[in-house]
């Protein structure tokens, strides 16, 4: 296990600060703390309305994969502030849970905390029955490992309090749910990591139309953005993040470019795999549910598929 925690207590090449290492430094070291830093640096792109924000130019990181560092460079370029310091939700950069996930991570590892970036699907996101894209965060805690969503903060879990409140056709379950949903410790039946997913549909447990994003896909030139094709590419990613290889969600290389997955066919949506690749899906999907015990296997199998790493120039961070 010491392997494993000095493993993801230093940083990977998306999550390396560089030159604001020294500033993350001076940071609190408690997650929940870190946490609201995360916030006050990023606007998460599906709850711009929410916050009363209108999108200026600049407000996007460039960058085809952007690491860290360079979500950082745009913030400074949006208003030359500290990298740090908080900030009004019009002056944050434009991301997605992929980076206030990886950026967490990054803060942690600055501190000497082991901390990596899991992709899979929240149901706390999602109307009740399904489960929508999603990253999180786990961070040792001295003990075991600890489940921190960082996107949801103060306004967020207003708003899901509210909509338990006001929609009387819920369950007392999900209710429940969104009323005591702690961003700082996520339960696993609240977050259902990639592998999860992807076992319980090949089994018949979990029906694959119930995993996806809740987007009007025809906007994206997709016939569906639910299904096994889209828990296929979360269960790539997550497994990617194990090796420090923290790629973008699918929808959000879209936003990016109508083009952004043609160089890498196994993510791509219309892609079917050989039996051969269910196979190596399958395994991926095990060893990922048990990471601690499986880091060499996890590496191993990465190096040995060259078909599961991003096209060159898409994941470098400069």
């Amino acid at each position: 296990m010491d392997d494993v925690l000095e493993y993801y207590r230093t940083q990977g090449s998306l999550t390396d600060l560089g030159k604001y290492t020294s500033e993350a430094q001076e940071l609190s070291s408690k997650p929940d703390a870190l946490s609201r830093v995360v916030q006050r640096l990023i606007l998460h792109d599906m709850w711009i309305d929410r916050y009363h924000v209108r999108p200026k130019a600049g407000q996007w990181c460039k960058a085809q994969t952007p690491g860290m560092e360079e979500l950082l460079d745009t913030l400074v370029e949006l208003n030359h502030d500290k990298p740090f310091e908080g900030r009004p939700p019009d002056e944050r950069v434009i991301a997605c849970c992929r980076e206030f996930s990886t950026m967490l991570c990054s803060l942690l590892r600055v501190k000497g905390i082991p901390a990596r970036a899991r992709c899979g699907f929240a149901a706390y996101l999602a109307k009740e029955g399904y489960y929508e894209d999603h990253w999180m965060c786990e961070a040792w805690n001295g003990t075991a490992w600890q489940r921190i969503d960082p996107q949801i903060d103060s306004v967020q879990l207003k708003a899901f309090h509210d909509f338990a409140l006001s929609n009387k056709g819920m369950s007392d379950e999900r209710k429940t749910m969104l009323l005591e949903f702690d961003p700082q410790n996520v339960k696993p039946k609240e977050f259902v990591l990639a592998g999860e997913a992807w076992l319980g549909c090949r089994a018949g447990e979990y029906n694959p139309e119930r995993f996806g994003l809740g987007i009007n896909p025809a906007k994206y030139g997709l016939a569906d953005s639910y299904g096994l094709w889209f828990i296929r590419g979360n269960l790539i990613r997550d497994f990617l993040a194990l090796n420090k290889v923290e790629m973008l969600p699918f929808i959000e290389g879209l936003e990016k470019s109508k083009d952004y997955w043609n160089d890498w066919p196994i993510m791509q949506a219309d892609y079917a795999p050989s039996e051969s690749e269910y196979s190596l899906l399958d395994k991926m999907a095990e060893l990922t549910l048990n990471p601690d015990d499986e880091l060499a296997s996890i590496q191993k199998l990465y190096a040995e598929h060259p078909e599961l790493h991003p096209p060159t120039g898409m994941h470098s961070s400069k």
